[in-house]
Protein backbone atom coordinates (compact mmCIF):
# COMPACT_ATOMS: atom_id res chain seq x y z
CA UNK A 1 0.00 0.00 0.00
CA UNK A 2 2.85 2.39 0.84
CA UNK A 3 4.45 1.99 -2.56
CA UNK A 4 1.19 2.90 -4.34
CA UNK A 5 0.77 6.06 -2.25
CA UNK A 6 4.39 7.04 -2.74
CA UNK A 7 4.23 6.40 -6.48
CA UNK A 8 0.99 8.36 -6.80
CA UNK A 9 2.57 11.27 -4.95
CA UNK A 10 5.60 11.17 -7.26
CA UNK A 11 3.32 11.20 -10.31
CA UNK A 12 1.34 14.15 -8.91
CA UNK A 13 4.57 16.13 -8.36
CA UNK A 14 5.68 15.34 -11.89
CA UNK A 15 2.29 16.41 -13.25
CA UNK A 16 2.58 19.71 -11.35
CA UNK A 17 5.99 20.27 -12.94
CA UNK A 18 4.57 19.57 -16.40
CA UNK A 19 1.60 21.91 -15.72
CA UNK A 20 3.99 24.67 -14.63
CA UNK A 21 6.03 24.19 -17.79
CA UNK A 22 2.90 24.36 -19.95
CA UNK A 23 1.75 27.54 -18.18
CA UNK A 24 5.19 29.10 -18.69
CA UNK A 25 5.18 28.22 -22.37
CA UNK A 26 1.61 29.46 -22.80
CA UNK A 27 2.45 32.73 -21.04
CA UNK A 28 5.58 33.43 -23.12
CA UNK A 29 4.42 32.05 -26.49
CA UNK A 30 2.93 35.31 -27.84
CA UNK A 31 6.19 37.23 -27.33
CA UNK A 32 8.81 34.50 -27.65
CA UNK A 33 9.28 34.82 -31.41
CA UNK A 34 9.85 38.57 -31.09
CA UNK A 35 12.14 38.00 -28.08
CA UNK A 36 14.25 35.45 -29.94
CA UNK A 37 14.38 37.57 -33.09
CA UNK A 38 15.36 40.71 -31.19
CA UNK A 39 17.90 38.85 -29.06
CA UNK A 40 19.52 37.36 -32.17
CA UNK A 41 19.64 40.76 -33.85
CA UNK A 42 21.02 42.54 -30.80
CA UNK A 43 23.58 39.80 -30.24
CA UNK A 44 24.77 40.10 -33.85
CA UNK A 45 24.93 43.90 -33.78
CA UNK A 46 26.78 44.05 -30.48
CA UNK A 47 29.16 41.32 -31.64
CA UNK A 48 29.81 43.34 -34.79
CA UNK A 49 30.42 46.47 -32.74
CA UNK A 50 32.79 44.69 -30.36
CA UNK A 51 34.78 42.97 -33.10
CA UNK A 52 35.12 45.93 -35.48
CA UNK A 53 35.81 48.75 -33.03
CA UNK A 54 39.37 49.92 -32.60
CA UNK A 55 39.47 50.18 -28.82
CA UNK A 56 42.63 52.29 -28.81
CA UNK A 57 40.94 55.23 -30.54
CA UNK A 58 37.67 55.12 -28.57
CA UNK A 59 36.97 56.50 -25.11
CA UNK A 60 37.28 53.98 -22.30
CA UNK A 61 33.69 54.61 -21.16
CA UNK A 62 32.41 53.62 -24.59
CA UNK A 63 34.53 50.46 -24.57
CA UNK A 64 33.18 49.45 -21.16
CA UNK A 65 29.64 50.21 -22.28
CA UNK A 66 29.99 48.00 -25.34
CA UNK A 67 31.51 45.15 -23.35
CA UNK A 68 28.87 45.36 -20.61
CA UNK A 69 26.09 45.35 -23.22
CA UNK A 70 27.69 42.37 -24.97
CA UNK A 71 28.06 40.39 -21.74
CA UNK A 72 24.55 41.34 -20.60
CA UNK A 73 22.87 40.24 -23.84
CA UNK A 74 24.79 36.98 -23.91
CA UNK A 75 24.04 36.31 -20.25
CA UNK A 76 20.27 36.87 -20.55
CA UNK A 77 20.01 34.81 -23.72
CA UNK A 78 22.18 32.00 -22.34
CA UNK A 79 20.30 31.98 -19.03
CA UNK A 80 16.99 31.40 -20.79
CA UNK A 81 18.49 28.46 -22.70
CA UNK A 82 20.21 27.21 -19.54
CA UNK A 83 16.89 27.15 -17.62
CA UNK A 84 15.39 25.02 -20.38
CA UNK A 85 18.37 22.68 -20.21
CA UNK A 86 18.07 22.49 -16.41
CA UNK A 87 14.45 21.41 -16.77
CA UNK A 88 15.52 18.62 -19.11
CA UNK A 89 18.34 17.60 -16.74
CA UNK A 90 15.88 17.36 -13.85
CA UNK A 91 13.63 15.11 -15.90
CA UNK A 92 16.59 12.87 -16.75
CA UNK A 93 17.42 12.64 -13.04
CA UNK A 94 13.85 11.55 -12.32
CA UNK A 95 14.20 8.87 -14.99
CA UNK A 96 17.47 7.60 -13.51
CA UNK A 97 16.13 7.68 -9.94
CA UNK A 98 12.97 5.76 -10.82
CA UNK A 99 14.81 3.29 -13.05
CA UNK A 100 17.44 2.56 -10.39
CA UNK A 101 14.87 2.03 -7.63
CA UNK A 102 13.43 -1.39 -6.91
CA UNK A 103 10.15 -0.59 -8.61
CA UNK A 104 9.92 -4.08 -10.07
CA UNK A 105 9.45 -5.49 -6.55
CA UNK A 106 6.27 -3.44 -6.03
CA UNK A 107 2.68 -4.43 -6.68
CA UNK A 108 1.28 -4.73 -10.22
CA UNK A 109 -0.59 -1.42 -9.96
CA UNK A 110 2.54 0.42 -8.86
CA UNK A 111 4.61 -1.17 -11.62
CA UNK A 112 2.11 0.01 -14.24
CA UNK A 113 2.21 3.53 -12.80
CA UNK A 114 6.00 3.53 -12.76
CA UNK A 115 6.13 2.28 -16.36
CA UNK A 116 3.87 5.14 -17.44
CA UNK A 117 6.03 7.62 -15.52
CA UNK A 118 9.21 6.21 -17.08
CA UNK A 119 7.68 6.41 -20.53
CA UNK A 120 6.81 10.09 -19.95
CA UNK A 121 10.17 11.05 -18.44
CA UNK A 122 12.26 9.57 -21.25
CA UNK A 123 11.02 12.26 -23.67
CA UNK A 124 13.27 15.37 -23.86
CA UNK A 125 11.73 18.18 -21.86
CA UNK A 126 13.01 21.53 -23.13
CA UNK A 127 10.95 24.69 -23.44
CA UNK A 128 9.25 24.49 -26.83
CA UNK A 129 7.44 27.28 -28.60
CA UNK A 130 5.31 27.31 -31.76
CA UNK A 131 4.78 23.53 -31.92
CA UNK A 132 8.51 22.82 -31.59
CA UNK A 133 9.75 25.45 -34.06
CA UNK A 134 11.83 27.02 -31.29
CA UNK A 135 13.35 24.60 -28.77
CA UNK A 136 15.51 26.38 -26.24
CA UNK A 137 18.67 24.52 -25.28
CA UNK A 138 22.41 25.05 -25.07
CA UNK A 139 22.72 23.64 -28.58
CA UNK A 140 20.25 26.28 -29.79
CA UNK A 141 22.29 29.02 -28.08
CA UNK A 142 25.47 27.65 -29.64
CA UNK A 143 23.93 27.61 -33.11
CA UNK A 144 22.69 31.20 -32.70
CA UNK A 145 26.18 32.28 -31.62
CA UNK A 146 27.69 30.51 -34.64
CA UNK A 147 25.26 32.17 -37.06
CA UNK A 148 25.88 35.58 -35.48
CA UNK A 149 29.63 35.17 -35.71
CA UNK A 150 29.39 33.96 -39.32
CA UNK A 151 27.27 36.98 -40.21
CA UNK A 152 29.75 39.33 -38.52
CA UNK A 153 32.62 37.75 -40.45
CA UNK A 154 30.65 38.13 -43.68
CA UNK A 155 29.97 41.80 -42.94
CA UNK A 156 33.66 42.39 -42.19
CA UNK A 157 34.64 40.80 -45.52
CA UNK A 158 32.03 42.73 -47.51
CA UNK A 159 32.55 46.07 -45.74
Amino acid sequence: MYDQVFCSQLIRFHQKLIQFQEMFQKFYSPVMFAKILMSNTILTLILYQVTTTDFNSVAKARVYKALVEFIGVIYVYYYLCHCSETLDDAQRRVTVAVASSYWFKCSNTTRRQVCMLLRRTQIPNHFKFYQGLIILSRAFFYSVAQVSYSYVNYMKLVG
